[in-house]
């Protein structure tokens, strides 16, 4: 039976035009090289190279054949790739939070040699890459931006405020946003604030806000700066509960998990599947 790697060294020959190249392409002696070709036109039954001088080049039925192995050999790399990409989960978080939650749930789980794969980047920069295929599922938190691609949410996260010279106990937004200090969080902090509280949107313009794509830089930013931190994960004791003034009740964003409307991988459907009581 012709193998793959008989065919690479087929290929490698023609391009190099010698045995000799073609070995030290493939990284093996030239031995190999020769038994190989010798085998495979002894399978195919008839030769494929002529000796041109210190090269080899292709007899007319050796053209023939290259033309087809070509093929071969690209429907060959074709198969693996999607076979390893089916068992290759792409997924982003937006946090050090978000990684650490989603670490331990695959520690909980069996996944049959799932190869998960996890980077952490923005909302805005995991939407582009959803649209991309470049990755499959990104960890986030909700927001009507989005809209237009599949979600399940997950868990309800408190907001929380850091900073000096605030009063005691829960902060309401609206009285932050009467303090003279900048007020540094995330774009989808951002995203999901402007829901509950549309009078955001008018600081933005008087440029009270600094929005940051990594939610990781939202405190050490804001702390570096002397200025007011709103964040999702309590990092450390001092954090003080976000509150709507209205109601009295914890501002909440939603930890979910987002894919594109595209049909998703078996393997997604799959993790769904196995993580559905953790969720």
């Amino acid at each position: 039976m012709m193998g793959i790697e008989r065919l690479d060294y087929f290929l490698s020959a023609v391009r190099c035009g010698s045995f000799t190249r073609a070995a030290q392409e493939c990284g093996v002696v030239p031995s190999t090289i020769s038994q190989q070709i010798a085998s495979l036109e002894k399978e195919v039954g008839f030769s494929l190279f002529a000796r041109k001088g210190r090269g080899v080049v292709l007899t007319r039925q050796g053209e023939l054949f290259y033309q087809k192995a070509q093929g071969l050999q690209t429907e060959y790399r074709t198969a693996v790739r999607q076979t390893q990409m089916a068992k290759r989960l792409q997924v982003g978080v937006n946090s050090m939070h978000n990684l650490q939650a989603l670490q331990q749930l695959f520690l909980q789980q069996e996944h049959d040699g799932l190869e998960v794969c996890i980077e952490q980047y923005g909302a805005r920069q995991a939407r582009e890459k959803l649209r991309s295929g470049e990755c499959d599922l990104f960890w986030g938190y909700a927001s009507p931006a989005w809209e237009g691609f599949m979600q399940k949410t997950l868990a309800p996260q408190p907001v929380y405020v850091w900073g000096a010279d605030l009063p005691e106990g829960p902060v309401g937004l609206e009285q932050l946003l009467q303090q003279d200090k900048q007020l540094y969080f995330s774009w989808e902090l951002w995203e999901y604030l402007q829901t509950v509280c549309p009078e955001i949107a008018q600081k933005q313009k008087e440029e009270k806000l600094r929005l940051l794509d990594n939610p990781d830089m939202v405190l050490p930013t804001a702390r570096a700066n002397l200025q007011i931190a709103l964040t999702v994960a309590p990092e450390q004791e001092g954090g003080q509960l976000l509150v709507s003034e209205k109601t009295g009740k914890p501002l909440q964003i939603w930890q979910a998990a987002f894919w594109s409307k595209e049909e998703p991988k078996e393997i997604l459907r799959k993790f769904f599947e196995r993580i559905e009581e953790d969720l």
